[in-house]
């Protein structure tokens, strides 16, 4: 770098206006002039200014001599303890900023704020890891023989501010406490980087790690993961409620990335299977139970008898389940024949009955339109019900009848309100309409780990409703369970179904295949694709002819680019809703991974036109989108340099930026264009949290372009620059 300033600076004499004898004079003349902030300051105020120039800021206009004297008086926070009843003594003794006005109910430890963006780990991307939360403490372990040095880890955030080291030899597993109530951050890997604490809000939901049962001689539950990493035992910090005796201990699968976890936990009579924002954890009841790495994924070995003899989700057990969960609504389960006989019954006696009589027959009728399948007209009469006798709007059977009518109808807002309404009881059966009311609203996004937990309890009732509802609302329930990872119990809810004379429709079909695919079947799911794909059902039609691609590209038999194209034809047959929209962005990251970012560029700003209230969500891709089309080496330098410089403000900072950064300078450099190279560089490196390499070829572009006092000012502005540069000045 020496030799660089000393290029510059050579390169900035001939600009002097001083003559050639006198040009030490003139470079001694300009250092003063880019250090004037300092040149008036002489002996103790020199150490203030860097010290705290925001305090500075705050002074009144200015005593030089008693510059030092707010230094001094740092000690005067320290009375405000005295005055405050302080119900917390020693944090606030311990702690020397201000104590905020409310009470903090959190011990000290505790994170007074969660952060706004990424906290890095420092653990790489190769390491497998495990997260989940345990009580009021998030666990994190990584597969990382070093100690965790904790001091460290506690300086990289306030989050981190209470974090733990947990014994466990031979890996590093960490506690960090959390306030009570508090989100839980999530574990991921950022970019190509290495593992960062994020905001539960910021992170998009971890990938489900399918559950299956598998029978034979060597039963097993199994967990399906790409990859898997090694086992290790930990400490149990929660005692389950009776518990006696020595601490539990948590079995816990890690995984590298990408993220992917156990939303839904479950509870066996020799094991807990915890839910998880990444790996598997497993919470030890009998001391027979093991966890185990293994080629699919992770398994837990069972038994055909003892206490790990754990059958199948047989039917009675279904059924007994249905037949626990607290009703509501006594839908009559008869066939259509006979429902509609019912029907013309229960008119014939509301025609009959007195006006102020009325209200509980037309909530019969609407129960026999509900059962039906009827939402539309269910739904109308339950609100004429109301506007006639209000005495039966707070009703719980009629909140549920009209909320469920209106779901039925497609009109999920208008379910959504009367289904959290808190006369309505908060278990059994009105909470089952409420998750399916909710995985609706969900649309095409993974349904939150609430709803699936809801789901894999309450969806044995749909077993005992009338064949045309039923038919309507398993499928979509047994769906949902096999997209959150719980193929055995959506494997004996279909296989129920059909036991119980569910008619082979395209829903439940799409189900099965849904299911199959899932558990690796793929030629068995692709065929059924295929085949649903040429159907009349324009909803399965359009969502297998989705999962083909998806389906091809899972086996290899479709690369990304061509799975991109398959899915942007068939945007046409399904349009203005969530589904075109995930699509859409679905087809752009599958053509940016195929390299095609031109095509995914295309297709997002087409899809900004479409959708402007997802311009947040689709400008991040653009802008990745940006970053391949800029640093492909086919698109020629001088329209990459173009178009960095118009969209600038749509580019995302980081390693990418200041790769296509580098490629565009590079580029025009060798066409002798090295102030427009060096202009580059210099945009980049604004952004850059590293901007030091750029700057430094800055400056030598700069130096090759003849400005050489444009490359010491480039230089001085680097982290010492001033201060290195500074002799090149003197006499």
């Amino acid at each position: 770098m020496q030799a660089l300033e000393a290029m510059a600076a050579s390169r900035a004499a001939p600009a002097s206006s001083a003559p050639a004898s006198s040009a030490p004079a003139s470079s001694a003349q300009q250092v003063p002039t880019a250090l004037v902030p300092t040149a008036p300051v002489a002996g103790p105020p020199p150490a203030t200014v860097p010290a705290s120039p925001s305090a500075l800021a705050t002074q009144p206009p200015a005593r030089p001599g008693p510059m030092p004297a707010p230094v001094a008086a740092a000690p005067v926070p320290a009375p405000l303890p005295t005055p405050v009843p302080a119900p917390l003594p020693a944090p606030v003794a311990a702690v020397p900023q201000p104590v905020p006005s409310q009470p903090v109910p959190a011990p000290p430890v505790l994170p007074q704020a969660m952060p706004s963006r990424a906290v890095p780990l420092p653990f790489g991307r190769a390491i497998a890891a495990a997260a989940l939360r345990r009580g009021d403490a998030l666990l994190l372990a990584f597969d990382d023989s070093r100690p965790p040095d904790i001091a460290a880890l506690r300086r990289l955030s306030p989050l981190l501010a209470g974090v733990e080291a947990v014994e466990v030899p031979g890996a590093a597993v960490l506690r960090l406490p959390l306030a009570p109530g508090a989100p839980t951050p999530a574990l991921r890997r950022e970019g190509e980087g290495g593992w960062v604490l994020l905001p539960a809000a910021a992170a998009s939901p971890a990938a489900a790690l399918p559950l299956d049962q598998e029978e034979g001689e060597a039963p097993r539950l199994l967990f399906r993961a790409e990859a898997p990493g090694r086992v290790i035992a930990v400490p149990d910090p929660q005692r389950r409620e009776g518990q006696a005796g020595p601490q539990g201990l948590l079995l816990l699968g890690l995984l590298p990335a990408p993220a992917r976890g156990v939303p839904v936990a479950r509870d066996f009579p020799p094991f807990d299977l915890l839910a998880t924002g990444q790996g598997v954890a497993v919470a030890v009841r009998d001391p027979s139970t093991v966890l185990r790495a293994v080629r699919e994924g992770f398994a837990i070995p069972l038994a055909t008898s003892g206490p790990l003899a754990i059958g199948p989700v047989s039917a009675g057990h279904l059924a007994a389940t249905a037949a626990a969960i607290p009703r509501l609504l006594a839908l009559p389960e008869q066939p259509p024949a006979a429902l509609l006989e019912q029907r013309r019954a229960t008119l014939a006696a509301l025609i009959a009955a007195a006006p102020q009589e009325r209200g509980g027959l037309r909530l019969d009728l609407a129960q026999i339109l509900l059962a039906l399948g009827l939402g539309a007209e269910a739904q109308a009469l339950v609100q004429l019900t109301l506007e006639e006798d209000p005495r039966l709007a707070g009703e719980p059977r009629a909140l549920l009848l009209g909320a469920a009518a209106a779901l039925l109808a497609g009109r999920v807002e208008e379910a959504l309100a009367p289904l959290d309404d808190p006369r309505l009881p908060a278990t059994g059966e009105p909470r089952l309409w409420r998750a399916l009311a909710r995985l609706e609203a969900a649309g095409e996004e993974a349904p939150e780990p609430a709803v699936l937990a809801d789901l894999d309890r309450l969806a044995p009732l749909l077993l005992r409703y009338p064949p045309t509802l039923r038919d309507r609302l398993l499928p979509r329930a047994a769906r949902a369970l096999v997209e959150g990872g719980a193929l055995r119990d959506a494997a004996a809810l279909l296989e129920e179904a059909g036991q119980a004379g569910a008619p082979v429709t395209p829903p439940y079909a799409f189900a099965r295949a849904r299911l199959a695919e899932a558990r690796g079947d793929l030629p068995i799911a692709l065929a059924s694709y295929e085949k649903l794909a040429e159907g009349r059902d324009r909803d399965i039609r359009d969502r297998a002819r989705g999962r083909i691609a998806e389906a091809g590209l899972a086996s290899g038999r479709l690369e990304p680019g061509a799975a991109a194209a398959m899915l942007e034809a068939a945007i046409p047959a399904w349009r203005g809703d969530g589904r075109e929209l995930a699509r859409r962005l679905r087809a752009a990251e599958l053509y940016h991974q195929a390299g095609q970012h031109e095509s995914a560029l295309a297709l997002l700003e087409e899809t900004a036109q479409l959708f402007p209230d997802a311009a947040e969500q689709v400008a991040a891709r653009t802008g990745e989108a940006l970053l391949g089309v800029l640093a492909d080496p086919q698109t020629p330098v001088l329209e990459a340099a173009q178009t960095f410089a118009q969209r600038e403000a749509e580019l995302p900072p980081g390693p990418a930026l200041e790769a296509a950064a580098q490629r565009i300078a590079e580029g025009l450099a060798t066409l002798d264009l090295y102030e427009p190279a060096a202009d580059v560089l210099r945009r980049a490196a604004a952004h850059s949290a590293r901007p030091a390499p750029l700057r430094l070829r800055q400056a030598e572009l700069q130096v090759a372009d003849g400005a050489g006092a444009a490359a010491l000012e480039t230089l001085r502005a680097l982290p010492g620059g001033r201060d290195r540069a500074a002799p090149l000045g003197a006499p």
